[in-house]
């Protein structure tokens, strides 16, 4: 799978835009100069959001397959 570099950029400018990351201008070693983005603590604070959702939703899922793995082996809860 590819990503299409604009998408990318757009991506990481409506996070800048939500305050989710800084970008700056970077030096670099060869070639023209790169822009760097970092996390801001909002983005952090963000990012530990969407970890919790997708643990939730993770444990549902795992409960879900635990119970019907269960029922097909004809095993009983204790």
């Amino acid at each position: 799978m590819t990503t299409e570099p604009g998408a990318l950029y757009r991506t990481l400018r409506k996070l800048e835009d939500a305050g989710c990351v800084a970008s700056s201008w970077g030096k670099s070693v060869s070639g023209p100069r790169r822009r760097l983005y970092q996390l801001t603590a909002t983005g952090r604070r963000e990012l530990d959001a969407l970890v919790q959702t997708i643990t939730v939703i993770h444990d549902v899922h795992a409960a879900f397959l635990h119970a019907h793995r269960r029922e097909s082996t004809g095993e009983r809860q204790s």
